[in-house]
């Protein structure tokens, strides 16, 4: 069995500056909070009836997509079964590039992005078209130049 060459090429890309930081007491690297769930959010799933212990345990059980579905029931139909939790942003990330693995795939995005992403889509052999921001305009998203860079060939943005 070979190595996935998208894998064995692939060179990272960031825009962050590489630079040691004093610590913070706060590494968001290992998906670990060690000061527990905000009030804020805690007050929002309260809203939806659940308690904050419902949520903040691995794994998930089904209290947290059924409170999800009933929340959005007014605006939306959704079965909780359509509803997937991901263990932080890279991990959606992951998941919604999986689903797209092993396709003639290209990703239509912004620059700069979270380089993560686009490392990631880098390894599933995705190709990756980006609409950069300006200076010029501040870095706002620029829609216009955005929508109009969708096309047909585009499977992902």
């Amino acid at each position: 069995m070979e190595i996935n060459h998208y894998i064995t090429d692939l060179k990272k890309v960031t825009y962050a500056k590489e630079e040691t930081r004093p610590f913070t007491g706060l590494d968001c690297s290992l998906g670990i909070n060690p000061y527990g769930i905000s009030p804020f959010v805690a007050n929002a799933f309260s809203e939806m009836l659940l308690h904050p212990q419902e949520i903040s345990d691995y794994p998930h059980g089904r209290a947290l997509t059924e409170a999800i579905s009933r929340y959005w029931a007014n605006y939306a139909a959704v079965d909780p079964d359509q509803i997937s939790l991901c263990n932080g942003s890279i991990d959606g990330i992951y998941q919604i590039n999986r689903l797209f693995y092993g396709q003639d795939v290209t990703v239509l995005g912004m620059q700069p992005q979270f380089s993560d992403y686009v490392m990631d889509a880098a390894a599933a052999g995705f190709a990756y078209r980006a609409v950069p921001l300006s200076q010029g305009s501040a870095y706002r998203f620029p829609t216009e130049r955005f929508l109009s860079a969708i096309c047909p060939d585009i499977s992902l943005i």
